[in-house]
């Protein structure tokens, strides 16, 4: 540990402070590795004494919170939820009710939970639920977070940042706040908002399509499928051999053979007749493929197709901060690593 002088220290913080400001504006780190070197900038610099540190860590606010996380994971784990909140939210299907239900019922719940936690296991079933209602899930998931946020200004547990601030006034041997100088104001500004999310909220938030409804829609416009003949010339060779691997604007993801399902496809798949080929990409250059003499072809009918059968697609979301971002799919092997085909990708509303 090293000792410098105060305007030393001072430039220090500046310095750390901005930092910190600047990587958590850019995220290309983790917030939670940006903060635990900032502290050890700290420590080792004597900004920080060690006794100050420790008594922090053991602040029994700090302790409330991780203790409030468990709770309501073990809730989540070990209780049917989602049966409650059908019955407690789930008796409309207007989209306008049911965000007044469900605010005021995360509100209320959000008085006695942490924050985190209960957006996190409201998340998937608001999302459902506006699928199953044909609702836009936009006019739903911010007035969540609202909701959760002004209930947990009701109580001095209902949120890390009452719990942190009762914590540091009483480290200042101070009288913490009570049970009524959290109650009034938190009801009052959770009813307001409430109140303004069901009459002008609901208008003002976006009203955005499902992408995976437009996926299911326009799928037909990406997704082309074709089989292998009777005396195809491609029958018992690879798919590598059969030259169905890098494809220009289309390529081979997923091989329907007798009922079972091969995604994504191997180069080194041995093809047989009958097999049905799906293909995904700039469809129009499918015409190209079958005009070689490989013995593909189109179905002739809706019967002869297997595309009902196939299972449904699945919605992933990269974040900022991924080890994926910036890199191209074959870069980081995705169909080999992650056992699955990209079909398409939803970027700024397109």
């Amino acid at each position: 540990m090293f000792q410098f002088a105060q305007p030393v220290q001072q430039a220090i913080v500046l310095g750390v402070t901005l930092a910190v400001l600047i990587l958590l504006f850019f995220e290309k780190f983790r917030p939670a590795a940006v903060f635990f070197v900032a502290v050890l900038v700290f420590l080792l610099t004597g900004i920080i004494e060690t006794k100050d540190f420790s008594s922090a860590i053991a602040n029994e606010s700090i302790l409330s919170i991780f203790l409030l996380i468990f709770i309501t994971t073990g809730i989540h784990d070990h209780f049917n939820i989602i049966g409650w909140l059908d019955k407690l939210f789930g008796r409309t299907s207007n989209g306008r009710s049911f965000m007044l239900r469900m605010t005021t019922g995360v509100t209320a719940i959000s008085a006695f939970m942490n924050n985190t936690p209960l957006v996190a296991m409201m998340m998937p079933y608001v999302d459902q639920w506006a699928k199953r209602n044909n609702v836009s899930r936009s006019k739903l998931l911010i007035p969540l977070s609202y909701a959760a946020i002004s209930g947990g200004m009701i109580t001095v547990i209902g949120t890390s940042t009452n719990l942190v601030l009762n914590g540091l006034i009483q480290s200042k041997n101070q009288v913490p706040l009570g049970l009524t100088d959290y109650f009034f104001p938190g009801i009052m500004v959770s009813i307001a908002g409430i109140l303004f999310l069901y009459f002008f909220g609901y208008k003002l938030l976006p009203d955005r399509s499902d992408p995976m409804k437009a996926v299911a829609r326009q799928s037909r416009e990406y997704l082309v499928e074709t089989k292998i003949r009777t005396g195809s010339s491609i029958i018992g060779k690879s798919v590598i051999e059969a030259n169905l691997r890098n494809l220009t604007g289309i390529y081979l993801f997923e091989i329907v053979r007798g009922g079972k399902l091969i995604t994504p496809v191997h180069p080194g798949e041995i093809l047989r007749e009958g097999d049905s080929l799906f293909f995904a990409g700039e469809t129009q250059t499918i015409v190209e493929l079958l005009e070689r003499d490989n013995g593909l072809s189109l179905p002739q009918s809706n019967s002869d197709s297997t595309y009902q059968k196939r299972p449904d697609l699945v919605e992933t979301v990269i974040p900022v901060n991924s080890a994926l971002t910036g890199k191209t799919l074959k870069q980081i092997a995705f169909r080999e690593n992650y056992d699955a085909a990209v079909v398409a990708i939803h970027r700024d509303g397109e």
